[in-house]
C-alpha cells in the first residue's frame, strides 16, 4: 500500500466498484484471504464471481481473493480549499491541534469563518487554516485618474497633451513614453518623491470666561473682546 494513502479511506468493495471496472475504469484495490491477515499490496480490481471462496479477482498477485477493499477519497477531501495568502491548512490524519484563532472552511457559503473554540479538536470533514505571516498591503498603483498621493491635495492624475506625437509612424514615440501622469492641481508627477508633510500648529477655540495660567505666573482670561492678561 502506498504511504500517501489514508487508512480511513479504504472501504470494502461493493457491486458499484465492479460496475466501474466493467465501464473500463482502473480501480485500485487491496486484497487478502483471511481477516487475520494484513492487507497486501495495491493491485487492480478486474471483477467478481459468485463463488463460495475467492470471489474477488485481481490482475496481479495471484488473481483470486476472499476480501477486497478499494480506496475512496471523499468529496470534502478532494475539494480542498485554498487557504489564501499568509495562511496554511492544518494537517489531517493525524489531526493537528486546533487553536481558537484558526478559521474553518464553510463548504456551503464558500468562505472562511472564525471558530472561537479552543478545545483543540478538528471536525473530521472540515478544513481549517492558520495564519502563518502578516500580509503587507499591496502598494497602491498610480495611473490616469488616480487621486494625487500628496497629503492635503485633492487633485487627480492626468496625462498632459502630447505635442509632436509620431506614434503613427513608429509607436510608441518618445514623446508619449515620457508623458507621465501628473496632478492637475499641485503638478506632482509619477516618479517624483513623496515628501511627508509635517503637521502644522494646532488651533483651539476657547470659550468666553476660560482662564489659564502661564509659566511666568500671568493669568489669561478669555473675554468677548479678546483676552485679558493679569499678573
Amino acid at each position: 500500500m502506498s504511504a500517501e494513502k489514508i487508512e480511513r479511506f479504504w472501504k470494502n468493495a461493493t457491486a458499484d466498484d465492479v460496475v466501474r471496472v466493467m465501464k473500463g475504469e482502473a480501480v485500485e484495490a487491496r486484497f487478502r484471504d483471511s481477516e487475520t491477515q494484513p492487507w497486501g499490496d495495491c493491485y487492480t480490481l478486474i471483477g467478481w464471481v459468485n463463488e463460495r471462496r475467492h470471489q474477488w479477482r485481481s490482475a496481479e498477485g495471484g488473481g483470486r481473493w476472499n476480501h477486497c477493499q478499494v480506496y475512496r477519497e471523499p468529496s470534502w477531501w478532494l475539494e480542498r480549499p485554498d487557504p489564501g495568502r499568509g495562511w496554511r491548512l492544518l494537517g489531517k490524519f493525524p489531526d493537528e491541534p486546533k487553536l481558537a484563532t484558526d478559521e474553518a472552511w464553510d463548504c456551503h457559503l464558500k468562505e472562511w469563518r472564525r471558530t472561537f473554540t479552543n478545545d483543540g479538536n478538528q471536525v473530521k470533514t472540515v478544513w481549517y487554516r492558520r495564519r502563518i505571516e502578516e500580509v503587507e498591503p499591496e502598494p497602491v498603483k498610480l495611473g490616469e485618474g488616480s487621486r494625487c498621493p500628496i497629503q492635503g491635495c485633492s487633485g487627480s492624475l492626468r496625462f498632459r497633451p502630447v505635442k509632436d506625437c509620431s506614434c503613427h509612424t513608429r509607436p510608441p514615440c518618445s514623446h508619449c513614453e515620457d508623458n507621465l501622469p501628473h496632478c492637475e492641481y499641485c503638478e506632482w508627477t509619477i516618479g517624483d518623491p513623496i515628501e511627508e508633510v509635517e503637521p502644522g500648529p494646532k488651533h483651539y477655540v476657547l470659550p468666553v470666561g476660560y482662564t489659564a495660567t502661564l509659566p511666568s505666573g500671568q493669568t489669561i482670561t478669555i473675554t468677548e473682546k479678546g483676552f485679558e492678561v493679569k499678573k
